[in-house]
């Protein structure tokens, strides 16, 4: 099965699935980014800081890249077009089409010409509906909009409950959807028991935690969404004796 797998970017957690792919079904799997913002450097701004991947993202498996980010940039749903996606799709004749995002007119230009072609969509997003607090009038605008993409799309892979929640209310139903979980390539699997120790004891010297300390960390942007600020609220409920041993 001939897979075209279209993403907007390269990205440090999927790049280790699709070069595994590639190595257990060789030859089966391209994916199209529409930039490669993200292996130049950009400025992320929930990081709050330029960042550019230490990873090779375009290794392994077989790409191309369309670089259709605009000059508003991809924090905008128009700042990544769909200029030659039709024409590309004609020329891989793909079994299936997967796609991992619906926030940028390039998504809705590949939705749109593999529905001209009759090219099953496979969609694999983290969409769901808690993250916001939202009114009745956007929530129903949003599920109309959601109804609509979801249609023209002939099955999804969920990545975690509230995920399923998600496609299941907005007119998926059970039988098209399969779980397809987060995962990540372990960059401490080759290391032994003992090189593992030793590093953890050599970064706890430099940031001089105790070698007895519980050690809550968090890793990820410092944005509402994320909520950091949850992990200070839940050791307000620690006990005394197991809070005071504990740290951030």
């Amino acid at each position: 099965m001939k897979i075209l797998a279209f993403e907007t970017h390269p990205i440090q957690y999927r790049a280790p699935i699709f070069k595994t792919y590639e190595e257990m079904f060789p030859g089966q799997l391209e994916v199209v980014y529409a930039s490669d913002f993200s292996i130049k450097g950009y400025k992320d701004e929930g990081f709050g800081t330029s960042v550019s991947w230490d990873v090779p993202l375009l290794s392994g498996y077989r790409s191309t890249v369309l670089k259709l980010l605009r000059p508003a940039g991809a924090t905008r749903w128009h700042g990544l077009g769909g200029e030659g996606v039709g024409a590309l799709i004609e020329q891989r004749q793909p079994d299936v089409i997967l796609m991992s995002s619906l926030g940028y007119i390039y998504n809705w230009t590949v939705l749109r010409h593999a529905r001209r072609l009759r090219i099953p969509v496979v969609l694999r997003v983290e969409t769901q509906d808690r993250a916001f607090d939202r009114g009745p009038l956007k929530a129903l605008l949003r599920s109309l909009i959601y109804r609509a993409a979801y249609h023209f799309v002939a099955g999804a892979l969920y990545i975690g409950e509230l995920n399923k929640q998600h496609l299941l209310k907005h007119g998926f139903k059970p039988a098209q959807l399969l779980p397809a979980r987060y995962c990540t390539a372990n960059a401490y699997a080759s290391l032994t028991v003992a090189q593992r120790l030793s590093q953890r004891q050599a970064l706890r010297q430099q940031l001089n935690i105790d070698e007895a300390a519980n050690v809550v960390a968090f890793v990820g942007k410092l944005i509402d969404k994320k909520d950091p600020a949850l992990i200070l609220k839940a050791l307000k409920q620690l006990p005394l004796d197991v809070a005071r041993r504990t740290t951030c």
